[in-house]
């Protein structure tokens, strides 16, 4: 079975040389992998899409792709996460999983210098100031979030810190594909 699938694979070679069609080869390799039940493995610079949910430590949902597209990233590449990234390394299309990740690989853990008092006046542009706000910023370190944890008379006091830096996360994971 693997040496006709080899076979193929040689075949649909020569006929991309000739089409000169990268997507249409893509296609055909993958009709073959599922003719013969192979799935390509999740590897350094395969385009993913997964769907997943997210929950923190004590079980609340915060983001899903439930309702919407799945999640498309280039894997190696740090487009999401590192501890889910390196969870899903070598995982097939299709595979389910859930991967528990430590603050420390998810959105890092909270850094008490990234939370200061400011005066009041510098936000005399932004109407409406309220706790929980998120505004972007610019800093010495280039564009940064920061939410307002709090507001007093001449003090506005903000974190930098991202929302859900310091907590274990949950991801509940399907990958739907995997291509090269």
């Amino acid at each position: 079975m693997y040496r006709e699938l080899d076979y193929c694979r040689s075949l649909l070679s020569t006929q991309v040389e000739k089409t000169e069609s990268r997507r249409q080869f893509q296609l055909w390799m993958y009709f073959l992998n599922y003719q013969y039940g192979v799935k390509m493995k999740i590897t350094q610079g395969a385009v993913v899409k997964i769907d997943y949910e997210l929950k923190t430590e004590k079980g609340t949902l915060i983001d899903t792709t439930e309702g919407r597209d799945p999640l498309s990233y280039v894997h190696g590449n740090g487009n999401i996460i590192p501890g889910l990234e390196a969870a899903l390394e070598g995982e097939n299309e299709g595979k389910e999983l859930s991967v528990s990740v430590p603050a420390e690989d998810g959105y890092g853990l909270r850094n008490s210098s990234l939370v200061a008092r400011v005066p009041k006046k510098m936000f005399d542009g932004v109407k409406d100031l309220e706790i929980g706000m998120q505004l972007r910023v610019e800093t010495t370190d280039g564009i940064q979030t920061i939410t307002i944890v709090d507001i007093e008379e001449d003090t506005v006091i903000i974190d930098g810190n991202h929302p859900l830096a310091g907590h274990a996360l949950t991801f509940d994971v399907k990958v739907i594909s995997v291509e090269k």
